[in-house]
């Protein structure tokens, strides 16, 4: 695939041709190619909430990993009733019949590249029209299929079943390091993880171009968007630097990264405090290093709490440190605090600073 997207602009664009299909009364399923760990169930968990939100209506969420499945747990168990076979119907499909089902909702039907024999043409017509067995998805859900890409090495098929193809509209996805720092501020990430991330973005997937045979042999961990939200979890854990950089060499990162990611670590340890600038202070950064700088701005963008604190922290970024990190602290910080762009201060400095990408 050639016309890759990040997966805000995928989340942004599916909204939109959802709200217009479901006002002219039509559907289409996606079929997402993506790298592992790139975080294809977050983004759909994020475009359910902002269709709730779009629509004015409650939206669900449901799903089946087809990797942990076979053909008869999405049919349904047959059985005799009135001397008929009728299908029993799995309860992980979306039934309206169930209280507290929404009328609208995405059913995700993940690791469908995984598929094999009968679940092949179980997935199919679900597929294709949102039918198995005797079962018909509700006229308000939303089928969005999931996938590896081949050239990852994480179970994907080597062929392609052709019948598949035209039953589901197939787009790229990759991660992109600013979107997953904003959505890591956000959800409380630590800020180091967020800094490093912003001081080395290609990072964020260690293998964009895929994964080969070898380059797998002896490893038991990289860098993706999943490991580096692990990786958040093991910086909480009080380890000293040794221990956790055991655990990242060995089952989460890897052994390049982990050993550039900690010393990142030991370069930032002597950052300005940030409580003296949310007072309005303006210490001086003792390095000119780019990595303590983007250090601070995330670690800013966590401990900002209301607009004072925004106010002095946004001027101290754009002053002491240079205006592309005070840009980058305002997207960090109202990724995490939406609100602050109600503020005076984003207007004005939104209006004095244009030639900054703010948004």
């Amino acid at each position: 695939m050639h016309n890759i997207k990040t997966l805000k602009q995928y989340a942004n664009e599916a909204v939109q041709r959802i709200l217009v299909n479901i006002s002219r009364g039509v559907k289409h399923t996606d079929r997402l190619h993506g790298p592992s760990g790139i975080g294809k169930t977050a983004i759909i968990r994020q475009m359910v909430d902002r269709l709730a939100e779009e629509t004015g209506e409650p939206w669900g969420f449901a799903s089946i990993n087809i990797a942990n499945h076979g053909a008869w747990d999405l049919i349904g168990m047959p059985d005799v009733q009135a001397d008929k076979t009728v299908f029993k119907q799995p309860e992980f499909l979306p039934d309206l019949s169930v209280p507290g089902t929404p009328a609208n909702g995405i059913f995700l039907v993940d690791e469908i590249d995984k598929a094999k024999g009968d679940m092949v043409n179980a997935c199919m017509p679900l597929i294709a029209e949102g039918k198995v067995g005797s079962y018909q998805i509700p006229e308000g859900w939303i089928i969005i299929a999931a996938q590896n890409r081949v050239i990852d090495n994480a179970g994907s098929a080597g062929t392609i079943n052709s019948a598949n193809i035209r039953r589901a509209v197939d787009i790229g996805i990759y991660a992109d390091a600013d979107e997953l720092c904003q959505y890591a501020t956000k959800e409380g990430w630590h800020p180091m993880v967020t800094a490093f991330l912003g001081f080395r973005p290609e990072l964020v997937h260690e293998f964009p171009d895929g994964i080969q045979t070898k380059d797998l042999k002896g490893r038991y961990g990289f860098a993706c968007p999943a490991t580096w939200e692990m990786t958040s979890d093991f910086m909480e854990y009080g380890f000293e630097t040794p221990v956790r950089r055991g655990y990242l060499a060995d089952g989460i990162l890897g052994e390049g990264v982990a050993t550039e990611f900690t010393n990142f670590l030991q370069v930032v340890d002597n950052l300005p405090s940030f409580k003296e600038i949310l007072r309005g202070g303006k210490p001086q950064v003792s390095s000119d290093q780019i990595s303590v700088k983007f250090a601070l701005i995330s670690l800013l963008a966590q401990k900002t709490n209301g607009e004072i604190d925004f106010h002095y922290c946004v001027h101290y970024c754009h002053d002491e440190l240079g205006p592309e990190f005070g840009a980058t602290y305002v997207r960090l910080v109202t990724a995490r605090c939406p609100d602050l762009k109600d503020s005076q201060t984003y207007r004005d400095y939104k209006i004095n600073h244009q030639n900054l990408h703010i948004d």
